[in-house]
């Protein structure tokens, strides 16, 4: 069998505010990950634009950064490129799997696994499988049996979006108060409504009080 050489690795690139760990990850990812860091960005906007306009193979990408919300980056990258998204997270949301796997995504590895493991995953998901953590697996068999709510799926982004548009603001008005364009907050909310399966908009604000994503009397008219 032959050995790649470095120029023939998979290309990756890391989307964390964390720079820090960010230059070790990469550091030793290009020593022994048997991957190729081809750049690292600092939030999901930057990183969403370099994936579009670069050939490669992986982006490994945070879930909590500033502004524009790391699920929906995903999105936009896996339908823009043929590139895949593995994020990498240091917390822990009883969402992450359901939000991963409705983004794109093709898995959450957690940043307790040792620097090895990050090189094996992203190996992984390079060749077409999904990754996660040991820690999320109880959400996999939950997803798996199909237990999961509807309303577990939506991104702390979502949820404001969605509060803020039940209780009658604009789409100009939620964009600057969300700091989105307009035309995001048009794809937000369609993906919102898709996930909680709502017609229109009265449908949405009782799907929303529903499932406590708002409080009682805040829709607008």
């Amino acid at each position: 069998m032959a050995v790649k050489r470095k120029g023939d690795w998979p290309k990756v690139l890391l989307v964390d505010d964390d720079r820090e760990m960010m230059r070790a990850v990469a550091d030793f990812l290009s020593r022994e990950g048997q991957v190729n860091v081809v750049g690292t960005m600092y939030d999901a906007q930057a990183g969403m634009a370099a994936a579009k306009s670069c050939d490669i193979d992986l982006v490994l990408q945070d879930v909590s950064m500033p502004g524009m919300d790391p699920w929906h980056a995903c999105r936009e990258i896996v339908d823009a490129t043929s590139a895949k998204v593995l994020f990498y997270t240091g917390g822990y949301a009883t969402s992450y799997v359901g939000l991963c796997r409705r983004s794109g995504g093709s898995g959450v590895l957690s940043k307790q696994e040792p620097y090895e493991t990050v090189g094996d995953a992203c190996r992984a998901v390079i060749c077409g499988e999904e990754y996660f953590s040991s820690v999320f697996y109880d959400q996999l068999y939950r997803q798996d049996d199909q237990l999961v709510p509807p309303a577990e799926l939506l991104s702390d982004r979502d949820r404001e979006v969605l509060r803020l548009y039940v209780e009658g603001q604009t789409t100009t008005q939620i964009a600057a108060e969300v700091g989105v364009s307009g035309s995001q907050v048009y794809r937000i909310l369609a993906q919102i409504r898709e996930t909680l399966k709502a017609d229109n908009d009265a449908e949405l604000g009782a799907l929303a009080l529903r499932e406590n994503l708002i409080a009682p009397g805040v829709i607008g008219t």
